[in-house]
């Protein structure tokens, strides 16, 4: 073939081939919220990247997790998120032919941690004491130690005989259901019984170990710095109760109604420190025109509401000396009904319930989808 008649003459169209890249590595979060561990990608860092290409040697790294391209700032640094993170890395030649891909396995380990400092609880209640990864463990399950400070002024009379006021405890954070997002926290669980003494205020504290690893591992996981211990007072004063209102219809948690969509039901959930108290409720349903019932369950048809959002509250008293209350409010969207979308054998013509399939097949219309071009960054 004459020179004049090639048309690939002088163009660079082989692909380079990636030999090594960096050790698969396990990290610790670095930055202050533990969302992050920050790694620097330097020169030194690059000395373990072998490529190599028939036309030249000026090669370029591009590093991706989860679909998006790793980028640097200008210190060399990138933030990976804690998780078991797989990273392809692929070489680049300066025509743009990408190499065969490699894939380097991170284990970022997040932060553990209590929620809250501190926390107020009555007598006959169970203490909720929130324990919390910083972000997602590369690995599950987590198991985390705890153990009661012996300057607590709670004692073993104070505490239920399930519970070893001198043993360490430990706490598991499973991953949970794979189709959700990774579980990051769990209460530890301190059953505060009614000793029938009239006492002051006592304090109990809770010191937060860490997570237990096997013996031949290295621990990544690190105790944040401040929120490693917990004071819990118990108090034999009333406690205001908490609540929260939750939306159903058709048994099933919304976020909104529609006209069609059942019997709305409204519950208050109410959360007492004081383990013995029994409530009184008083609903505000003037937006909505409704009976108010007698207990913590309003239960109606949306039919026959228009369309637009309503306001409801209720107000929870609970018996104890000098009764305490706390309110709760809610919006309520009613929608209309849902527009009828054709089924699974309508959509593909079959006409058999009731021979309308072939009307909305009619009707359906092709949205083009557009792709949207991958950056390159050269980590050179």
């Amino acid at each position: 073939v004459l020179d004049i008649n090639d048309a690939e003459l002088g163009a660079d169209n082989g692909a380079p081939e990636l030999i090594t890249i960096a050790d698969d590595a396990s990290l610790s979060v670095t930055t202050e919220n533990g969302f992050n561990a920050l790694v620097i990608i330097d020169d030194i860092y690059m000395q373990a990247f072998v490529a190599t290409d028939e036309w030249n040697d000026d090669l370029r790294f591009e590093a991706t997790l989860n679909g998006s391209v790793l980028t640097k700032d200008e210190d060399d640094q990138v933030l990976l998120p804690s998780g078991n993170l797989n990273i392809i890395w692929v070489a680049i030649d300066d025509a743009g032919n990408r190499s065969n891909s490699l894939t380097q396995n991170v284990k970022v380990y997040p932060r553990v941690s209590f929620t809250l400092v501190e926390s107020i609880i009555g007598e006959a209640s169970d203490a909720l004491i929130e324990v919390k990864l910083s972000g997602e463990s590369p690995v599950y399950p987590v198991t985390i130690e705890l153990e009661i400070d012996d300057i607590s002024e709670i004692d073993q009379n104070d505490l239920s005989n399930s519970f070893d006021i001198s043993a360490t405890h430990q706490v598991v954070i499973e991953r949970g259901d794979e189709e959700s997002e990774p579980n990051t926290q769990v209460n530890f669980v301190i059953p505060v019984i009614e000793d029938g003494v009239s006492e002051n205020d006592e304090l109990l504290q809770v010191n937060l170990n860490g997570v237990i690893v096997a013996e031949d591992e290295e621990n990544f996981y690190e105790v944040h710095e401040t929120l490693n211990q917990h004071t819990l007072t118990v108090t034999y004063q009333n406690l205001a109760p908490v609540v929260h209102l939750q939306l159903k219809q058709g048994g099933v948690e919304v976020g909104n109604v529609t006209q069609d969509g059942g019997v709305v039901t409204v519950t208050a959930l109410i959360t007492d420190g004081n383990g013995n108290d029994t409530h009184t409720f008083a609903w505000d349903l003037n937006s909505l025109g409704l009976s108010v019932p007698l207990g913590n369950v309003l239960t109606f048809s949306p039919a026959n509401l228009a369309v637009g959002e309503y306001s409801l509250s209720v107000e929870a008293t609970d018996d104890g000396i000098n009764p305490l209350s706390g309110l709760a409010q809610l919006s309520l969207n009613v929608t209309a009904p849902r527009a009828i979308e054709p089924d699974d054998d309508a959509a593909s013509g079959d006409s058999s319930g009731g021979g309308g399939g072939t009307l909305w097949w009619m009707l359906f219309v092709l949205v083009g989808t557009s792709l949207q071009a991958r950056r390159r960054r050269n980590f050179n």
